[in-house]
């Protein structure tokens, strides 16, 4: 039945309905919330640095100590593996995001100003600051702005 609803518009033609429905046959079945039953079997770095298997899972029992004693035994990171994707994957992912976050980087940074006084953009804003922090005419009562 979950296969077969066409999700959020996710599903958009019949090669998507069976994707969908392999997965469908491969996740959601009785067996995936016994100890056989594992979405993946990766290994991750440990804190010493050497590689330890984890295994993806549903943990077992209906006690909510089980569940989140799991949660935190997850990895910060998950492997591209689970996902059926190469490792490749990620480092690509990777390679996006630190170069999205250059590219944040050095558009934000100070830039130098066209303005003919010679100041920066940074003197600019502060002496704009300045000017507006001097219009305000009222005092705030002590007491009153104190936490």
């Amino acid at each position: 039945m979950i296969c077969d609803i066409q999700y959020g518009g996710r599903i958009t033609d019949n090669l998507d309905r069976e994707l969908f429905g392999c997965y469908g046959e491969n996740w959601f079945r009785e067996t995936i919330t016994t100890n056989e039953f594992q979405f993946a079997k990766v290994n991750i770095e440990s804190q010493d640095g050497k590689d330890v298997p984890f295994v993806y899972k549903i943990p077992v029992g209906s006690d909510h100590k089980n569940y989140t004693d799991y949660i935190e035994k997850l990895p910060p990171v998950d492997s591209p593996e689970i996902f059926g994707l190469n490792s490749n994957a990620d480092l690509t992912f990777r390679l996006k995001e630190t170069n999205m976050l250059i590219k944040t980087i050095m558009d934000t940074r100070p830039k130098d100003s066209g303005d003919s006084s010679g100041k920066s953009r940074d003197e600019i804003i502060q002496d704009k600051c300045r000017d507006l922090q001097h219009q305000i005419t009222y005092e705030y009562p002590a007491l009153e702005t104190k936490e």
